[in-house]
């Protein structure tokens, strides 16, 4: 595993920010070596110091941070469940109604995988990499993220998400408080920034092997604007 951090410009007006969400997450002493090639950041603590950094470096540039881990979600990992989980807690078609929702229940709450947001570090590195995002002077950051296979847009207190994850595998997406887009079907998203330094996301599906695209609709306008 190398540094939990790249930072490439891609023009002199756009810069690409690479975090490493999961070197994040993981339980160190079960993995020694993780920080051996990398002699700049060997804490969460300077990789926090290093975001704030590239932040403040490229506030005048629309910076896309890419990183496993969505910082919002509401997909599964967001505890968001289809109801068929209240019934079917496995892949196999055998109905639990009482220990499906308790499953559910305790995965939602309890935040014991690492991998869902509930989870207690998950949570510090949602709050920490979201709160130099919004105390930043960079206007137009925005989150690119996988892991939830689903389509999404969120827009949480000035963070602007993008969940694409279902290019092989589909799973449950609501739109909950904060979404302004949610598919639950296999797809991907592509995000282009034009000469004026304003955003579009769009997201694309098939259905009946046509190709269908989706733009939500407050992104239309462009990201200075949403400041």
């Amino acid at each position: 595993m190398g540094c939990p951090l790249e930072s490439i410009e891609l023009s002199e007006e756009i810069q690409l920010i690479i975090l490493d969400s999961q070197w994040y997450l993981a339980q160190w002493d079960k993995h020694p070596t993780i920080n051996d090639d990398c002699d700049q950041i060997k804490t969460r603590e300077q990789l926090f110091l290093e975001i704030e950094g590239e932040f403040k470096k490229n506030q005048d540039k629309v910076i896309l941070v890419a990183m496993h881990h969505p910082l919002f979600t509401n997909g599964v990992h967001g505890g968001q469940y289809a109801a068929t989980k209240h019934l079917f807690p496995t892949q196999r078609d055998i109905p639990l109604p009482i220990i499906a929702s308790l499953v559910n229940q305790v995965r939602t709450s309890g935040g014991i995988s690492s991998q869902d947001k509930q989870n207690e570090r998950y949570q510090e590195m949602v709050n920490r990499v979201s709160t130099l995002a919004r105390s930043s002077q960079a206007s137009r950051i925005i989150f690119a993220s996988g892991h939830e296979h689903t389509l999404q847009y969120i827009e949480n207190d000035g963070i602007r998400q993008i969940v694409s994850g279902s290019g092989s595998k589909q799973s449950y997406a609501t739109l909950s408080y904060d979404g302004l887009f949610a598919y639950g079907g296999k797809g991907f998203a592509r995000f282009d920034v034009l000469e004026d330094g304003s955003g579009w996301v769009r997201y694309y599906t098939l259905r009946d092997g046509i190709q269908k695209s989706f733009t939500p609709f407050r992104q239309l306008k462009s990201l200075k604007s949403l400041i």
